[in-house]
């Protein structure tokens, strides 16, 4: 895995991490406002394709261009695999070969306040991982941060074999060493053939800049 980077992938994943501008809140009226997040949005779309481009073009790919499906998520070109995230202030992009790796989701969280950790846990967390919490000695905000993000990387993994949609409570951290950035979610829904009900995915985490950085990979 690569150390300096801020997601912990394997070294068949190239990533890469941009800066992104967070769109003004202009005086003036509602239109205005939803011009300024309709730029924002804008630009974030192209930054990450931007990004992915340039991975592609760096693994050997003759296309670079990402397409959109139906349903809004990423079209990779054949024969590569890939994940876009953003919050905030940053984008994320991870790209790999579909020969080297099977699957790869990231997502980029920052460190939730208490009253978003109190949202988060109602819609995210059932009583064992809360419960995992507290026995780990792990700060709450942390905790649910942490869930959180696992949850929606891992749900970037599997989509694209799944394809379909699933909720937060369809996997559980089971495991999550914040000293070694390692954690293991089980599925407690029947995914697919190749996600079945109790099936144990094992993640990982950075966390820098009051940020989490999770990532799942999968072997192809």
């Amino acid at each position: 895995m690569s150390e300096g980077l801020p997601f912990k992938l394997g070294a068949a994943v190239l990533q890469r991490i941009e800066p992104l501008v967070p769109a003004n809140e202009p005086g003036g009226g509602d239109a205005q406002i939803l011009a300024s997040r309709r730029l924002a949005r804008q630009r974030q779309f192209q930054t990450g394709r931007r990004c992915a481009a340039e991975l592609l073009s760096a693994l050997g790919s003759s296309v670079t261009e990402v397409g959109v499906a139906a349903d809004r998520s990423p079209v990779w070109p054949p024969g590569f695999v890939g994940s876009i995230t953003h919050k905030d202030t940053i984008l994320g992009v991870a790209v790999a070969k579909a020969s080297a790796v099977g699957a790869v989701g990231i997502d980029i969280e920052r460190v939730l306040s208490p009253k978003l950790a109190d949202d988060v846990e109602s819609v995210c967390l059932i009583a064992r991982e809360r419960e995992l919490g507290r026995r780990l000695g792990i700060e709450r905000c942390l905790f649910a941060t942490l869930c959180f993000s696992a949850k929606e990387s891992l749900y970037k993994c599997l989509y694209p074999s799944v394809r379909r949609f699933f909720d937060h409570f369809a996997a559980e951290v089971i495991e999550l060493d914040v000293a070694e950035g390692t954690m293991r979610l089980r599925l407690n829904e029947h995914l697919s053939s190749a996600a079945p009900l109790g099936r144990v995915l094992a993640g990982s985490f950075r966390l820098r800049d009051d940020h989490a950085f999770t990532s799942f990979e999968l072997p192809p």
